[in-house]
């Protein structure tokens, strides 16, 4: 009987430890605010070394931004962040934070409507030629199922995916 206790108590703690930050209003949206401009700088830049012009958004297998996905950036000005994808479909709902070269937050949102075939600047996170700078990317719709992100103007984006 203890030993059943005692493998039950394990289960719960394990359990409990596994997501730390899942329901722990506390500690914010993990790991979206987790993730330094230290870290997303490095994603950034191991990015731009694979060259890579555009993420696939497909709405397939291929899909490599679907809802819950963060995207690590640098913008066409130089200015490196991240964005989250909260609703996935022919538009996209995404929060962002674009940090100044000193890491400090430029500017940042909650929700920005990323309309299909759009093109979006995230140094201001608004669409098309709104903001003050040149457009990051855009959200290519080539047909009812495939969908990318694609690099505008120098900017790089990248999906990240947390280590497990």
């Amino acid at each position: 009987m203890q030993k059943n206790v005692l493998a039950i108590v394990l289960f719960l703690v394990a359990a409990s430890c596994a997501e730390p930050f899942k329901n722990d209003p506390t500690k914010g949206d993990q790991p979206f605010d987790g993730l330094t401009f230290k870290q997303i700088k490095g994603l950034v830049e191991k990015a731009q070394k694979d060259k890579e012009t555009k993420i696939d958004g497909s709405d397939n297998k291929n899909n490599q931004i679907p809802q819950g996905t963060i995207v690590c950036y640098v913008t066409n000005d130089g200015r490196y962040g991240k964005l989250k994808v909260l609703e996935y479909g022919y538009n996209l709902a995404v929060k962002w934070v674009t940090y100044d070269k000193e890491g400090r937050v430029f500017s940042k949102g909650d929700r920005l409507v990323v309309k299909g075939t759009w093109q979006y600047d995230l140094d201001y996170g608004v669409e098309g030629d709104k903001g003050k700078s040149n457009v990051d990317f855009w959200w290519e719709q080539v047909d009812k199922t495939v969908r990318h992100l694609v690099f505008r103007n120098g900017a790089v984006l990248t999906a990240y995916r947390e280590k497990k």
